[in-house]
């Protein structure tokens, strides 16, 4: 397993701050009352104050970046019963713990650089919808926005879920 904690962590904060600049650039050029929520037909069916709505933007980017930071230190202090991993008995054995907890803590990071890269997307699409007469959100735009972190996350699973195999466990017992 390798570390390349501090390479990840330094992304992550860094597209952190850009996220949570977006918000602030976005905030400048919004109307006092912006529409928050979209229902089907991407028409506006919930507004909030335009402080809020930079709230609570830039707030999800500070606590997802602070709770995908602060999980592996949560998970080393769990039991390992408490641990949902592939094969927990293999890859939480006292001599690959530490290993395991850093390619977590690598995963987690990178998980967490996807969602706030798709917070970004998605607070843009606010602000475009937000700065258009009517105000409308573009469905294509979103449904695209939406398939790229599906098909994001679904790649993150199975490089999780292959990484903690039984083919990489029999591969780490001949070592």
């Amino acid at each position: 397993m390798t570390d390349n904690t501090r390479l990840n962590k330094r992304i992550l904060l860094l597209i952190c701050v850009i996220g949570i600049a977006c918000c602030a650039i976005y905030y400048q050029n919004l109307p006092d009352i912006v529409a928050v929520h979209f229902n089907a037909k991407g028409w506006p069916d919930s507004q909030s104050s335009k402080m809020l709505n930079l709230l609570i933007s830039a707030g999800a980017h500070i606590f997802l970046t602070a709770l995908f930071l602060a999980l592996p230190l949560l998970i080393n202090k769990l039991p390992v019963s408490l641990i949902n991993l592939p094969h927990p008995e293999f890859w939480l054995t006292p001599e690959r713990k530490k290993a395991t907890i850093i390619e977590l803590k690598n995963r987690l990071i990178d998980f967490c650089i996807v969602l706030n890269l798709f917070f970004i997307a998605l607070n843009y699409l606010t602000y475009l919808a937000n700065r258009s007469r009517p105000v409308r959100l573009n469905l294509e735009a979103f449904f695209l926005v939406f398939a790229v972190f599906l098909a994001l996350t679904a790649i993150w699973l199975i490089k999780f879920y292959r990484r903690f195999s039984q083919k990489e466990m029999e591969k780490n017992q001949q070592i």
